[in-house]
This record gives structure tokens, sequence and C-alpha cells, in this order.
């Protein structure tokens, strides 16, 4: 009876770590990925485990909000107050759904609740029983709070998946009524007892599964959307291009033009003037200030759009120009930041954006700024998108980070509240 009570509480307590992870994932970044952050869930229950094990019910009550505050530190980007608040919150969910499934088993059947925890195998499915119910309570939460419900299209579907823990607790309940008419012999407790411990594995994947499924049509939306980008941003770029060869071609015969004209008249000063329009009308050619033609398409690109929007934009692309990066790569990166500069200096009052780009230590620097008047909103040090359809926008950085990590890149924000101005920067290594 003894091993079928450690097979139980080992059972339990990997329970309500595939629940804290869950949770915690909900609203936190983790730190690490996925193996070392289930490693380090697994190792603060086996802690608690322990813990429990010692069976000093003072000494479990403070243990279970310490550990679990410092699993919310360690694994995941969160700050005391909010690592403090959820483990706080858990606990109370925990020991709630404890108290009212015992209490209710006992007053519903009309027995001791003394009995119940004597009984090993009776007590055992007790605990599945509220384990099931701490499992919907907590997902409820981590779904109804976190960024889980934005990023749902369908929040209809979500509660359907209540049908299996809300089944398995009926399916308790059955039990119970007929342990009170039936006698049952111990084979049948313990095999009902490990029926419900299925069920409650069932709940609890079913729920992951979602969680995942979710996770990956998120991750498949980006990717469609960045794609869609992709292809709308290049065939621009070829629409600027093939204006700036047909640019090109008129001042090639406009300067034709003005050299026939000089040459059918002797007047010094109609010689001068037309001199002086010739070299005019030669500037108007093809934009290339950086020598990169994917960056000077860019730079086209924008210069015209902060030109219609009243945007006084600057390059200075002297030193460097991204040549390290491919082209489709700068394209994201630039036309993800730049965007959002825009965006911010339209609504500002100097409107202005100022682009540089430089080589410092082995790296390409590339830095933005722009103004803005409004602090951007964040989250665990991440920007947030503040456009209003928050589920088909906030994808950009993001884009931009993971190209950013191709060339063993660093990225970084600062917003001067003072100056109204945001600054981005982004490293790019050259010996890739």
């Amino acid at each position: 009876m003894e091993l079928i009570q450690w097979i139980r509480d080992i059972l339990m307590y990997s329970a309500e770590a595939a629940v804290f992870l869950f949770y915690a994932k909900a609203f936190f970044m983790p730190k690490y990925k996925t193996s070392v952050t289930v490693s380090g869930v697994g190792l603060a229950y086996l802690v608690l485990f322990l813990v429990y094990k010692l069976n000093v019910p003072a000494f479990n009550l403070v243990a279970i909000p310490t550990v679990l505050t410092v699993a919310f530190l360690l694994i995941f980007n969160c700050r005391f107050k909010s690592a403090l608040f959820h483990s706080v919150l858990l606990l109370v969910a925990m020991g709630t759904t404890e108290t009212l499934t015992m209490s209710f088993n006992a007053a519903m059947f009309n027995v001791n609740m003394s009995e119940h925890i004597a009984n090993p195998i009776i007590y055992t499915i007790d605990i599945v029983f509220s384990k099931m119910a701490y499992s919907a309570i907590v997902m409820s939460i981590a779904y109804i709070f976190s960024q889980t419900k934005k990023n749902n299209k369908n929040n209809k579907v979500f509660w359907l998946l209540f049908i299996s823990p809300f089944s398995s607790i009926f399916v308790n309940t059955v039990f119970f009524y007929f342990d009170k008419l039936l006698e049952f012999t111990d084979g049948m407790y313990v095999a009902f007892c490990v029926a419900s411990f299925l069920l409650l594995v069932t709940n609890i994947i079913v729920f992951f599964v979602y969680n995942y499924s979710l996770e990956n049509t998120t991750e498949l939306y980006e990717l469609k959307m960045e794609t869609e980008r992709q292809a709308i941003d290049t065939q621009y770029l070829q629409i600027i291009e093939q204006n700036n060869k047909n640019s090109a071609i008129l001042m090639h015969d406009i300067k034709n033009h003005l050299q026939h004209i000089k040459s059918l008249n002797t007047s010094e000063e109609i010689h001068s003037y037309i001199e002086s329009i010739s070299d005019e009308v030669q500037s108007y050619g093809y934009i290339g200030m950086s020598k990169n033609k994917t960056l000077d398409l860019l730079i086209s690109k924008y210069l015209n759009l902060c030109q219609g929007k009243g945007i006084k934009i600057d390059f200075d692309v002297k030193t460097a120009n991204l040549s390290s990066v491919s082209p489709t790569d700068v394209s994201t990166i630039i036309n993800n930041l730049l965007d959002n500069a825009v965006e911010a200096a339209e609504q500002s009052k100097a409107k202005t954006i100022s682009v540089s780009i430089f080589k410092k230590q082995g790296f390409e620097i590339l830095k933005i700024q722009n103004s803005c008047d409004t602090k951007p909103q964040t989250k665990n040090g991440n920007l947030l998108t503040t456009k209003k359809e928050k589920q088909l926008h906030g994808y950009g950085t993001q884009s931009v980070i993971k190209t950013i990590n191709k060339y063993d890149g660093m990225f970084d924000w600062e917003y001067s509240e003072g100056e109204k101005m945001f600054t981005v920067t982004v490293a790019l290594s050259i010996n890739i």
C-alpha cells in the first residue's frame, strides 16, 4: 500500500508540474529552449515532492509559493511581484479545489471526511478528482487573462475542451455513488484509481495538444503574413527599379536634346544656362547612395514615402551598406523597422527619422531614430504592437529578431521621454 501511495504522489506532482508549465507559458516567455524549461519545472516539483514527503504541513505550505516563485524567476521572463502573485494564486487554487472536492464527496454521500483520508484508495480518487478541478480552473485562468485568448480567432472552441474534465468529474461522482450501493473489492478500487488517473492525464494532454496546435497555427499565420509581405515588397522594389531605369533613360535623352540645342546656338549665356540645366537633370537619375542595390531601392522607397507624409528622413550610409547581409534579409530588417518608424513619426510633432549604417568592431551597425511622442508599450521587455487588430500585427519585430539571429547579431531599443525619440540599434556580424 505504501508503494501505491508513492506512485500516486509522484503521478500527482507530475500532473501539477504539467499544469504549471501550461500556466506559466501562457503568461511569460521562457528564457531557455523547451528541454531546459521542462527540466527546470520538473526540478522545482521534485523539490516540492520531497518537501511534501517530510509530512510537515506548515513547511509544505511555505515551500509551495517559495519554490514556484523561484521557478518563475529563473525559468521565465517575469518580475518578482508577478512571480509571487502567480505562485500564491496557484497555491490558493490548489488548496481550494482539494478542500471543496473532498467536502463535496463527503457531504454528497454522507461520509465523514476523515474516513476518506484514512482509506488510501478513496483518498487517491479524491486527490485525482481535485486535480481535475484544479487543472480546469488553472487553465481557464491562463486562457482568460493571458495572451492565449488574444491569439485565438475562435474563442468558443476553447471552452469545448472542458467537456473532458467535466465528464471525468462526472465519472468519479458516479463511482462514489456506486461505492455506497455496492461492495467493491480492493482490486476494483485499484482499477478505478488507475482509470481516474488516466482520465486526469487525458485532460492535461487535451489542453497541451490544443495549446501546441494554437502555437503552430500562430507560427504558420506569421510565416504566411511575412511571405505575403516580402512578395509585396519585392514587387514594389521591382516597380521602383523599373521607374529608376526609365528615369535614367529619360534623363539621358533630355541631356542629349540639350546638347543638340546647345550646338544650334552660339550665345555663351544660352550655353551656360543649358549646361546648368543639363547638370541638374543628370542629378535626377538613379538613387545610388550606398552601392548596395537592395539598400538603394529601399532608400528610394522610404524617401518617396516620407515625402508624401511630410516626414523628414535622412540616410547616412557612407561607411557601410549591409553588403554582408542577403538582399532578402536586408529587405526584412529595413522594411519592418522603417515601417514602424514611419508610423510613429507620422503621429509625432517633429516628424523626423534618421538612418545610419556604420562598421564597428566586426559588426555592421544599423541605427534608426525617429520622433515618437508616446512611450512604446512593452511586456517583459518586449515591444507590443499598438495596432487595434493585434492578432494581425506584432510579427514585424519578431521577424527582425529571427533574421538578426542568423548573423549572430544583437537587437536593442531605447526611448528618451525628454527628447521624445525612439532608437533601434541592430548589430550584424560581418564575419558570417
